[in-house]
C-alpha cells in the first residue's frame, strides 16, 4: 500500500516480496548444505530483501555477514 498525497492509503501494483525467516547454512551441522558464499549470491541474485539466518552459532553470522557483504547485499 502506498501513500496518496492527500494522507489516503492506496493499492499499488507492486508485488509483495516473500521473506524466508528460517535459513540454516551448513555451519550448523547436519541442519543444511548450503555454504553461507552460496546462500549470499543467490541472495544477490534473486533480489531478496531480507532474511533470517537461524543457525545454531555465532560464527555462521559472521561468515555471512562477509560473504554478504562481499556481494553487496
Amino acid at each position: 500500500m502506498g501513500q496518496s498525497p492527500t494522507g489516503i492509503e492506496t493499492m499499488t501494483a507492486e508485488a509483495p516480496k516473500f521473506v524466508h525467516l528460517r535459513v540454516r547454512t551448513a555451519l550448523s551441522l547436519l541442519q543444511s548444505m548450503i555454504r553461507p558464499k552460496q546462500l549470499a549470491k543467490w541472495a544477490a541474485a534473486t533480489s531478496t530483501p531480507d532474511g533470517g539466518v537461524s543457525d545454531d552459532n555465532l560464527i555462521a553470522a559472521l561468515e555471512l555477514s562477509g560473504a554478504l557483504n562481499e556481494q553487496g547485499v
